[in-house]
């Protein structure tokens, strides 16, 4: 669970393992969240493992990835999560306001 307000983003990172644990890799890497109007997740043009999870609104959300194991011609799809926790980022600033002036009793 990634805690965030309101106010941040983070980026995040796809790595894949094969059955030891050592480092395998993927393709057709796909980033979804399951509520865009809590955060939403700009996928990198370049790097497509990486992503940017942008948060708007307090809320959870969990962001889905998918990819392609196989790297041939055919497709095994493998998926992975992570869950967000969008928080209020509080108080930023004080104003202080006049009322209206009044005579003196």
């Amino acid at each position: 669970m990634v805690t965030l307000t309101d106010t941040q983003q983070v980026g995040i990172t796809v790595t894949a393992a094969d059955k030891r644990g050592g480092k395998a890799d993927v393709q057709s890497v796909t980033f979804a969240s399951t509520d865009d109007s809590v955060a939403s997740v700009n996928q990198d043009t370049v790097d497509t493992h990486k992503a940017t999870v942008v948060a708007h609104v307090p809320g959870t959300i969990t962001v889905n990835v998918s990819a392609d194991a196989d790297l041939g011609d055919g497709v095994r799809t493998i998926t992975g999560s992570l869950d967000f926790t969008i928080t209020g980022g509080g108080a930023a600033t004080l104003a202080v306001n006049p009322g209206t002036p009044v005579e003196q009793p």
